[in-house]
């Protein structure tokens, strides 16, 4: 048996080291993978190729070696676009952007609503006696300010379900929450 050079094209050495035959032409002209003669058809050397293509690889001048592994990327990347996309038209997820705008929003509104509290009951109750009346206004103006809240994210959701026992926010909550009543120490 020989010891010669192992002459090969550019397609015969692509397939001997899992690339394409263009490839190849690539790394010779960067001067990776040398020919052996000259002119337009000069042939490589599989011998001294495949070694210095093995040390080139190793050195991290390529990322992805072969094309079966750069179409199964390529398939995986668009794989997740796809699942992606398909969550965000069932509305499973939504951009971060848009929830942190939509969660914004319903907290802004919480704390408006929170801060002007004590000013819309101190009025009407600063007269009442009967702590049981006291309480329910409270927890009716509570209320109203959960339904503020809950109104704005079920609108970031796009989901108008509501939860057993709560009353989903009108329209109408959603703007002023409260309600004027006649003072209760003058009624």
């Amino acid at each position: 048996m020989s010891e010669g050079p192992l002459k090969l094209n550019s397609a015969d050495l692509g397939r001997l080291l899992g690339i394409d035959g263009r490839h190849v032409r690539r790394l010779s002209a960067q001067g990776v993978l040398p020919r052996a003669g000259t002119g337009r058809h000069a042939m490589f050397d599989a011998f001294l190729c495949v070694p210095l293509f093995i040390a080139y690889v190793r050195q991290g001048g390529e990322k992805v070696v072969g094309i079966a592994q750069s179409r199964q990327a390529l398939v995986e990347v668009q794989r997740r676009a796809l699942e992606l996309k398909t969550r965000r038209a069932e509305r499973e997820v939504i951009p971060i952007e848009e929830a942190a705008q939509g969660f914004e929003a319903a907290m802004v509104a919480l704390g408006a609503q929170l801060d002007g509290l004590g000013g819309r009951l101190a009025g009407e109750l600063v007269g009442a006696t009967d702590v049981a009346v006291i309480r329910q206004r409270i927890f009716d103006e509570c209320r109203r300010l959960r339904n503020t809240v809950a109104g704005a994210l079920e609108a970031l959701a796009g989901n108008p379900a509501r939860s057993e026992g709560t009353a989903r926010a009108s329209p109408k909550d959603t703007r002023r929450v409260g309600r004027r009543v006649q003072n209760l120490a003058a009624g």
